[in-house]
């Protein structure tokens, strides 16, 4: 683990890098080194019907804060719908996954620890727009290992 910063860190909303992640915009806030490998934060921004489909982290836990909207999450065996206010914790390794149901754009603010994962939301965006329509599922299947990330059967 990196050492923590020796100062605080402020990122501006026009600062904040933005990767299209399959369906939803993730515009990441704090990074890996920002934090001291502690954690990472990220704005998710997804439309009516879109989300992350079942999937599992090797490295990550993940925490989200629904912003704004309603959304569907399935974690483990829980099923719930969440609203602004409303939060939930996916710890590493059990599947997960959410979509918003609402009508309108929603928005999370998620929290992964350790760090990192910020960098899988960056190579899926790379690999999305250099791929573009040659894209497989063997690409996003190998962007995945690379950081731990399995999706699940549906």
């Amino acid at each position: 683990m990196q050492q923590s910063p020796q100062s605080g860190k402020v990122v501006t909303a026009n600062e904040r890098k933005t990767a299209q992640v399959f369906s939803v915009r993730t515009d990441i806030m704090m990074r890996s080194e920002d934090t001291g490998g502690t954690y990472s934060s990220y704005e998710i921004i997804a439309p009516p019907n879109c989300g992350a489909r079942a999937h599992t982290h090797s490295h990550e836990n993940e925490n989200m804060y629904v912003i704004e909207g309603t959304f569907h999450f399935r974690c483990g065996e829980q099923e719930c719908t969440l609203g602004a206010g409303d939060s939930i914790y996916m710890p590493k390794g059990l599947p997960h996954s959410f979509i918003n149901t609402g009508q309108t754009t929603g928005r999370l603010l998620g929290v992964a620890t350790p760090a990192g994962l910020e960098r899988f939301f960056e190579d899926v965006d790379e690999v999305v727009r250099v791929k573009q329509a040659d894209l497989t599922r063997a690409d996003i299947a190998a962007v995945c290992r690379r950081h731990g990330i399995e999706i699940l059967p549906q």
